[in-house]
């Protein structure tokens, strides 16, 4: 197994580097629609087929509860002695998130953008739920504070979904919404890499042509406005969330600690450079005095596949893309390829995940 690096903790402040130590009342059950549907709001499924798409999709990708990860964001919020009575899941998809919140919040509320994507939260949290633990909400991230009362929440989760919004408007709204001292917990995974040393280089080269391919059956012959949005998403992920701006300190937010795990030997995106035709150009807006933490660590979320598991990965990697990616010639011969780099059909190989994870208190 891969062994782990040291946690670095890299405090802007002060220079110093330090080993990182990572602890009601109900809501009205809510049920409202946005006026507002975005025209670039690329990432959604047929309602025909959502339910099927989120329980694949889900069967690919990471437990947010492995790996202490939801932990290291409990004991943050748990540190300012905060109650854990109101969380929100913004853009909440399928609601794996609004079901983990539920375990330690009082009251969650789901909200997606998407329709059919809440519909299937609704589902699958009513089934996990009574309705006074969970509400709904249909609205963009950036509308919440149109919706709920001002310093009404303890923590807002943002998990996979803050590229798809206008990043200062969602912060201003969420700001408004988190109590004074509450907690704001944005998170972004990338594409999986494979994590064992005599297995990782061959392998993810492969692995990363067939993701190229598979996304250029979505990127092409976009227009303007989709491709825009396209490259701005793309831009951001590759930053690991660099990009995002708290102000200046103590006008909104404090205590800004960004998290990055993998960030050293894999690049936080779907797809690369290879699958469209714009440059990725990601920023930074990191301010004296924020947090930096970089950790390698090749069991984060670890999981293992075998040839048919990279199949259904890039089968449900994005909405529609199993059907684009059928029969396609040279995807086969690739998987066939990396099948056989994997040891065979039957070889299960391990593997994790680049991870952004940024947290702030509101003022």
């Amino acid at each position: 197994m891969p062994s782990k690096s040291p946690v670095v903790d890299i405090d802007t402040s002060s220079g110093n580097h330090s080993a990182m130590s990572l602890k009601c009342h109900k809501a009205p059950k809510i049920w409202r629609r946005s006026s507002h549907t975005s025209p670039t709001n690329f990432w959604k499924a047929p309602s025909s087929s959502e339910d099927h798409f989120w329980s694949a999709y889900e069967a690919t990708r990471p437990n947010y509860a492995s790996s202490n990860f939801l932990e290291t964001i409990y004991d943050y919020h748990d540190e300012k002695d905060a109650s854990f009575s109101i969380a929100h899941d913004v853009g909440c998809g399928s609601g794996v998130g609004a079901f983990a919140l539920a375990q330690r919040f009082s009251h969650v509320v789901a909200s997606d953008n998407n329709t059919s994507s809440l519909h299937s939260a609704q589902r699958f949290l009513s089934s996990k739920y009574p309705p006074e633990r969970i509400s709904f909400n249909h609205c963009k991230g950036e509308d919440i504070a149109s919706y709920h009362a001002k310093n009404s929440a303890d923590l807002i989760a943002a998990p996979e979904s803050i590229v798809l919004m206008d990043s200062r408007a969602a912060l201003s709204s969420f700001a408004k919404v988190l109590k004074p001292g509450g907690t704001l917990a944005i998170w972004m995974y990338g594409r999986p890499h494979f994590s064992e040393v005599a297995y990782k280089e061959r392998c993810q080269d492969i692995f990363d042509r067939i993701a190229d391919l598979s996304f250029r059956k979505v990127l092409t012959n976009l227009n303007a406005e989709t491709e825009a949005s396209w490259k701005k998403t793309a831009s951001e992920m590759a930053s690991f969330l660099d990009y995002l701006d708290f102000g200046k300190p103590n006008e909104n937010w404090q205590n800004v600690k960004r998290m990055k795990w993998n960030s050293r030997s894999a690049k936080l995106g779907f797809f690369g450079p290879g699958a469209c035709d714009f440059e990725f150009e990601p920023m930074s807006n990191i301010r004296q005095g924020e947090a930096l933490i970089e950790i390698e660590d090749g069991e984060m979320w670890g999981r293992n596949w075998n040839i048919s598991g990279v199949r259904e990965y890039i089968d449900y990697s994005f909405p529609g893309m199993k059907d684009l990616v059928h029969g396609d010639s040279k995807i086969e011969e690739l998987l066939g390829e990396l099948g056989e780099a994997m040891g065979g059909k039957n070889a299960s190989r391990s593997y994790t995940w680049p991870i952004a994870l940024v947290l702030a208190s509101k003022v």
